[in-house]
């Protein structure tokens, strides 16, 4: 039994007739790997549906068997859509078929390609798509390939959170319309191209105009710079260290009032020199700055705690408060055999035994002040 054609290299979603002869007919058609080919058991009629290789047996009324051999084979050219300014060449590749492949424009008014090579060359504005055959006739054609003289200005950019830039266009057919491709690192009003940076990453502008064409910029990179710590209350000569993160180093550091607080540009130590108020920045390699909050330099943490003194008898109460620097206060006794003192209020309760001690209030900065001399007396008053 003889089934023709014996071999056949068929493109993904085209169809081949199979035809038997020298048996008894009916003949029943089938295929070895129905993923790569399907064909109809009555007719002979093969669909291709994958790239791959099937073996078609057609069997006769008396079980006689003849075989075929199948590959199928699929075009993909590469890349599938571009957009290009004229005088931009653009290789194109193509993968699925059998070499050597022949490459063709729908439009050589708007671009050409090297038949040979598929090295295209955008000529004037304009949608065309790009072909490639390979050695066997079977075909794959592109999405669009637009060419556009629309240009984007800034093309890339390099901004800190809170930053504004504005991007203008040219070329093309206005109105054009403007968005952010990451509107978590950056919004573009559509109507003036006005970018706002709003959060750390990378991101691109994408510019269209009134014809339908659009352009795309490249990375637009937003960073934050932060500072640690952000706010911070010094006595004066004291010194502090700052840090920041989230740009590239080395960072520079500076203030904005040497009359209150120095700095070490290169390493970001601080100095308090004088009451007042300063902010701290912090300016990476790339000149994008970060700041801290208000750093407050007082002339001295005089911390008053009241009564300075008392008499106490044993198991008495007391309650002491303090002044003059950053509450809360945490509560302490320099004698624990003379009571105890609550940490967070400051209610002083006499132990059992006749003995002194000061009482010390800490603020919140960790500045500490402590009283006189705080008796225990056996006498109850």
């Amino acid at each position: 039994m003889v089934i023709t054609p014996a071999q056949v290299t068929l493109a993904a979603g085209t169809t081949q007739q199979f035809n038997a002869t020298g048996g008894t007919a009916p003949y029943t058609w089938s295929v070895s790997d129905a993923t790569v080919a399907a064909i109809d058991a009555a007719t002979g009629l093969l669909t291709a549906l994958a790239p791959g290789t099937t073996v078609v047996t057609a069997t006769d009324a008396n079980g006689v068997a003849g075989t075929a051999a199948v590959t199928v084979t699929t075009v993909t050219v590469s890349p599938e859509t571009a957009v290009l300014q004229p005088g931009d060449t653009l290789q194109f590749t193509a993968t699925g078929g059998t070499a050597p492949y022949t490459w063709s424009v729908s439009d050589p008014a708007v671009a050409t390609i090297e038949a040979g090579t598929g090295l295209l060359t955008a000529v004037a504005v304009g949608t065309t798509q790009v072909t490639a055959v390979d050695a066997n006739g079977f075909s794959a054609t592109s999405g669009n390939i637009t060419v556009s003289d629309i240009a984007i200005t800034p093309s890339t950019a390099l901004l800190a959170v809170g930053d504004t830039l504005q991007f203008t266009a040219s070329g093309g057919t206005p109105p054009y319309t403007w968005a952010s491709n990451n509107l978590a690192v950056a919004t573009v009003d559509p109507a003036t191209g006005l970018l706002t940076a709003v959060g750390p990453g990378t991101t691109s502008v994408t510019v269209t105009d009134a014809a339908g064409l659009s352009v795309t910029s490249g990375d637009i990179t937003v960073r934050a710079i932060v500072v640690t710590p952000q706010v911070a209350t010094l006595v004066t000569g004291d010194t502090l260290q700052f840090t920041a993160t989230g740009g590239r180093a080395p960072y520079t550091w500076s203030v904005s009032d040497a009359g209150v607080a120095v700095i070490d540009a290169a390493t970001g130590l601080l100095t308090a020199v004088a009451p007042g108020t300063v902010v701290v920045t912090a300016t990476d390699a790339d000149g994008i700055a970060g700041s801290s909050g208000v750093i407050t330099v007082t002339d001295n943490h005089v911390i008053v705690i009241t009564p300075d003194t008392a008499t106490v008898p044993r198991f008495g109460t007391l309650q002491f408060t303090a002044t003059g620097g950053a509450g809360p206060y945490t509560w302490s006794l320099t004698n624990p055999l003379a009571g105890t003192i609550d940490p967070a209020t400051g209610l002083f309760r006499a132990g059992r035994f006749p003995t002194t001690t000061t009482v010390i209030a800490t603020d919140a900065d960790g500045h500490a002040g402590e009283s006189g001399t705080i008796t225990v007396t056996r006498q109850r008053h």
